[in-house]
């Protein structure tokens, strides 16, 4: 069982995301950085920001989502108040479990990054919308443009049944799986978590 992190930790506070931001700046993070601010220059809405605690550039594995959650929106967005992060750390059930099944995986955080397959929020302050086929259409060659940047990439795993659809639209050359497929990553090279990994 994974320890329980504080509030700070899990992006529960206005401390927790500055803190966070600060971290952007990191080696590790700088073309997903500009990758990122590009993308937001022609997507519809918000996209938020990769985690700078997981591997950035030196990945991996990528763990690919569906699209932003309302707690994924930028913090200071006039339509939905989130933290503005792609991140296992938010304060909600779908980051809890991400986290839990990254820990039973045996998936060290460094190894991995996060980001989701329509990478714009869809929806309004009310509710999260239904991603459709013209967002996936819409999202591949941001998708394609991402793998590009990760240069140690050997396998996408989809967390879901709506990121599967990746799979039959990206076209990238790399090997997709799910996370059923646990020996796979191991076999892959992706080592198993150390101890001193589990509360990362």
């Amino acid at each position: 069982m994974s320890k329980k992190l504080s509030s700070t930790q899990l992006l529960g506070s206005q401390q927790g995301i500055d803190e966070r931001l600060k971290l952007l700046k990191a080696p590790h993070m700088a073309r997903l950085v500009q990758f990122r601010e590009q993308l937001t220059e022609d997507a519809p809405t918000h996209v938020p920001h990769f985690d700078p605690l997981d591997g950035g550039v030196r990945a991996r594995c990528l763990l690919l989502l569906d699209s932003p959650g309302r707690r994924s929106a930028d913090s200071g967005s006039t339509t939905v108040v989130g933290t503005g992060f792609v991140s296992r750390d938010n304060p909600d059930p779908t980051a809890d479990n991400l986290r839990a099944a990254t820990l039973q995986m045996g998936l060290p955080r460094d190894a991995t990054v996060l980001w989701n397959t329509v990478p714009w929020y869809l929806g309004d302050a009310n509710k999260l919308a239904p991603t459709v086929a013209a967002n996936w259409h819409a999202a591949m060659p941001a998708l394609r443009q991402l793998v590009l940047l990760l240069p140690e990439l050997q396998v996408v795993i989809l967390l879901g049944r709506k990121a599967e659809r990746a799979e039959k639209n990206a076209s990238i050359g790399v090997r997709f799986a799910d996370r059923s497929e646990v020996p796979t990553y191991r076999e892959s090279g992706i080592q198993p978590c150390s101890p001193e990994d589990q509360g990362s």
